[in-house]
């Protein structure tokens, strides 16, 4: 009988534990995950912010119609842009990957599984986004090296490379999320595809948005050149990615259920 009895409630406690949000009623859902992305994304722009402070290129003196001036050589300014870029976007990847996965959590009333998603999602947002950015920055700036003048009018490739590197962000951030959030394996593909094309649409926003209101602010280099339109960059990427993942999270995918076992 009191055997009968724990078994029971251990089933009851793993039930509770794997019910989603969505079992609950929790319509706020998308709302919060927007909110924990945006808050991501401010910190991750602050970090990123100093860390351009802090990691400067070193300058040269340049003689320019016989004045002298002193600015960074362009290999260093590529150096720096692609050791903060890394830096930045990774910050932004594991930041996204830490709220997101605790805010899934949350959403169910579990702590220790947002906290376990959280810490799962920072590894694994600032590994992707790292790595992303290593990959993606560097063809940049040998794009930027060959043809500066046609870079300067192309869309295409910064949207690529924005695009990647936010991408893996917003991948990491939904699989966060997904894993905050439990419920199995269809909750956790949608909720990381979501906060993938979450991430998408905000890169094609942020350049958008950049050629036609900042023109002058080099938003298709990867790191823009004032903080309006980098913290702009963090929070359109994080808060989108937040949003779509917990509003797809819970599609049908078209993969049968498993059948309950008979009473």
């Amino acid at each position: 009988m009191s055997r009968s009895i724990l078994a029971g409630r251990g089933e009851a406690d793993e039930a509770r534990d794997s019910a989603g949000p969505t079992d609950r009623g929790t319509a706020w859902l998308p709302g919060a995950a927007a909110g924990a992305g945006l808050l991501a994304g401010g910190v991750a722009w602050s970090i990123g912010e100093g860390v351009l402070a802090a990691l400067p290129p070193p300058l040269t003196k340049t003689v320019v119609m016989g004045m002298e001036i002193f600015r960074p050589s362009f290999e260093d300014q590529s150096a720096a842009d692609y050791r903060n870029g890394t830096l930045a976007f990774a910050a932004l990847g594991g930041l996204l990957g830490l709220a997101l996965g605790i805010a899934g959590g949350l959403a169910r009333r579990n702590v220790r599984a947002g906290l376990r998603a959280g810490a799962i999602g920072l590894v694994v947002g600032a590994v992707f986004a790292g790595a992303a950015s290593l990959a993606l920055i560097a063809v940049y700036l040998r794009a930027l090296d060959r043809a500066p003048e046609n870079l300067s009018r192309d869309l295409y490739l910064p949207l690529l490379i924005h695009g990647g590197i936010w991408a893996a962000c917003g991948l990491a951030g939904g699989i966060a999320f997904g894993l905050g959030l439990g419920g199995g394996r269809d909750r956790l593909i949608n909720a990381a595809l979501g906060g993938m094309i979450g991430a998408l649409a905000g890169a094609v926003a942020y350049e958008l948005v950049g050629l036609a209101v900042f023109p002058a602010d080099r938003t298709t280099s990867p790191v823009s050149a004032t903080w309006t339109t980098r913290l702009l960059a963090r929070l359109l990427v994080a808060g989108l990615a937040g949003l779509v993942a917990a509003l797809v999270a819970d599609l049908p995918t078209g993969r049968p259920r498993a059948a309950a076992d008979p009473a």
